[in-house]
C-alpha cells in the first residue's frame, strides 16, 4: 500500500512539475514577445522621427533625399531594398526613378522588358487601388506570376508597395523588399503607409 502511495505521489508531483514548467515557459515566451514588440516599436519610432526630419529639412526631392529615406527605413526595419516608381498617366506604366540596392540587371529589366503597369504588378495594383499591397511570399504569390523573370534577380521574398498620393492624385509608389516570409504585419503596414504619406507631402511641397 505504501509503495502504491509513494508511486502515486511521485507521479502526481511529476505531472504537477511538468504542468508548472509548461506554463512557466509559456509565460517566459510572452515576456519575450512583449520585449521584442517593445523593441520593434522603439525602432520604428526612431526611424519615423528620422524620416520626418528629412522630409522637413531643406533637402530637395531627388536621389539624395530618397537615399536618406530608404537608409533610415533600413536602419529601423531591416528592409534592405526598395524603389520609387512614378506613374506615367498616359501609358499607365510606372517608371523607376530611384533604386535602392537592387542590381543593375533588375533595373535594366524593369525599365525595358518587364515594366510595372497599373493593375498588374504589386506596385501596379497599389497605384490602381490607391491602397497598400503586400506579398509575404513572392515565390507563390499569383500577383507576381508574370514577373518570374525578375523573381530571382530581385533577391527578395517579401514585397510591399504603398501608393504615393498627394491631394487625392496618385503620383507613384514606394516599394520595399526583404528576405524571409511573413515580414509585413499590421505594424509594418501602418509604418510604411505613414512613410509614403510623408514622401508624398515632400513631393507636393
Amino acid at each position: 500500500m505504501k509503495i502504491y502511495l509513494i508511486y502515486f505521489l511521485f507521479v502526481g508531483n511529476f505531472i504537477a512539475l511538468t504542468v508548472f514548467i509548461y506554463f512557466f515557459q509559456k509565460y517566459l515566451l510572452q515576456l519575450k514577445s512583449r520585449s521584442v514588440l517593445k523593441e520593434k516599436i522603439e525602432r520604428y519610432k526612431t526611424s519615423f522621427e528620422a524620416v520626418y526630419n528629412i522630409v522637413n529639412s531643406s533637402a530637395e526631392v531627388g536621389d539624395k533625399f530618397f537615399g536618406h529615406v530608404f537608409k533610415e527605413i533600413e536602419n529601423g526595419i531591416g528592409i534592405y531594398k526598395g524603389t520609387i516608381m512614378k506613374l506615367n498617366e498616359e501609358t499607365q506604366i510606372l517608371d523607376l526613378i530611384f533604386n535602392y540596392k537592387y542590381s543593375d540587371e533588375y533595373v535594366r529589366l524593369k525599365k525595358t522588358t518587364v515594366p510595372s503597369r497599373a493593375g498588374r504588378s504589386i506596385d501596379g495594383m497599389s497605384v490602381l487601388t490607391k491602397q497598400v499591397v503586400v506579398s509575404n511570399n513572392t515565390d507563390i504569390d499569383p500577383s507576381t506570376k508574370y514577373q518570374k523573370e525578375l523573381s530571382k534577380i530581385m533577391g527578395v521574398t517579401t514585397f510591399f508597395s504603398a501608393p504615393i498620393i498627394y491631394k487625392g492624385k496618385v503620383w507613384g509608389a514606394l516599394n520595399l523588399g526583404g528576405v524571409g516570409y511573413d515580414r509585413f504585419g499590421l505594424y509594418e503596414l501602418r509604418f510604411f503607409s505613414i512613410i509614403a504619406s510623408l514622401v508624398a507631402f515632400k513631393i507636393g511641397a
